[in-house]
């Protein structure tokens, strides 16, 4: 079906459609989608997501995800993270050291700060 109004849908194999307006998808095969406003998503193969505004996040592979604004992650294998911003944690041997350490930069070196309580910024860590 193709129409002028409304929601303009375009099938050329399956669920294959195209919107020129409200909620634009274009599926080459299964559910890929590209949509240019509110939440854009492209996949190519499976939950592959990338946004353009909002919580953007690219995976290649398995949940491997990349934001570039909030909570930063990108994982390569399992769930290893790393951010860019905030609390920065990798999952590795050094793991319940970095735990420990941060424990002790937000809870201990406040409580051990001047008579001010001056504000005791966290440690980046990086294993």
């Amino acid at each position: 079906t193709t129409s002028t109004k409304g929601f303009n849908t375009t099938s050329t194999k399956g669920f294959n459609t195209t919107s020129t307006k409200g909620f634009h998808t274009t599926s080459t095969k299964g559910f890929n989608t590209t949509s240019t406003k509110g939440f854009n998503t492209t996949s190519t193969k499976g939950f592959h997501t990338t946004s353009t505004k909002g919580f953007n996040t690219t995976s290649t592979k398995g949940f491997n995800t990349t934001s570039t604004k909030g909570f930063n992650t990108t994982s390569t294998k399992g769930f290893h993270t790393t951010s860019t911003k905030g609390f920065y944690l990798k999952r590795g041997s050094n793991a319940l050291l970095a735990k420990l350490l941060l424990f002790y930069n937000l809870v201990i070196s406040r409580k051990l700060a001047c008579a001010n309580c001056a504000f005791v910024p966290y440690t980046a860590i990086y294993t």
